[in-house]
């Protein structure tokens, strides 16, 4: 029996490792004289051997520049 395309991205979703790094797109607003803004445009994985870092972008920063930085651990509602 085929697998359906639910069962297999159901399957897919729960080896999906989490991610090493986030991407950014930092957006200096006012020439440095105003808060940056923080777009958050992929994510980044370390190779199993530690010899390298894929990046997986869903934006590209019109500057070229992508900032990589380690995600938060997720806000307690306590």
């Amino acid at each position: 029996m085929a697998k359906s395309k639910h069962q297999t991205a159901e399957k897919a979703a729960q080896n999906v490792k989490t991610p090493d790094f986030i991407a950014y797109a930092v957006i200096d607003r006012n020439g440095g004289e105003g808060k940056a803004r923080w777009r958050e445009i992929g994510s980044a994985w370390v190779h199993s051997d530690g010899n390298g870092i894929q990046v997986r972008l869903d934006a590209f920063p019109v500057d070229g520049t992508v900032t990589l930085r380690v995600p938060l651990p997720p806000k307690s509602d306590a």
